[in-house]
C-alpha cells in the first residue's frame, strides 16, 4: 500500500523543490513540487500579469502546469 504525500509545510519561503498545495483554479486542492519560480509576471486567461510558478502536480502532465504564485500555499 502506497502512503499519501507530506503536507506542504506553511511559513516557508516559496523555492524550487518545495511541496505545495493549489487553492485556486482548475487545479486546486491538487498538490505537487514547484519545478521553478518565474522571475517576471506574465499574461494569464483573465488578463491579469502574475508571477507563476512551474509546478509538477501529482499525476499531472510531464514538464508541470503554470500556476499564479497566490494561488500557491
Amino acid at each position: 500500500p502506497s502512503t499519501p504525500p507530506a503536507a506542504p509545510v506553511q511559513g516557508e519561503a516559496l523555492a524550487a523543490g518545495k511541496r505545495v498545495r493549489v487553492l485556486r483554479g482548475r487545479e486546486a486542492g491538487k498538490i505537487g513540487a514547484v519545478l521553478e519560480l518565474g522571475e517576471t509576471p506574465v499574461l494569464i486567461a483573465s488578463g491579469l500579469r502574475v508571477r507563476v510558478a512551474r509546478v509538477m502536480l501529482e499525476g499531472g502532465a510531464a514538464g508541470g502546469t503554470e500556476v499564479p504564485v497566490a494561488n500557491l500555499e
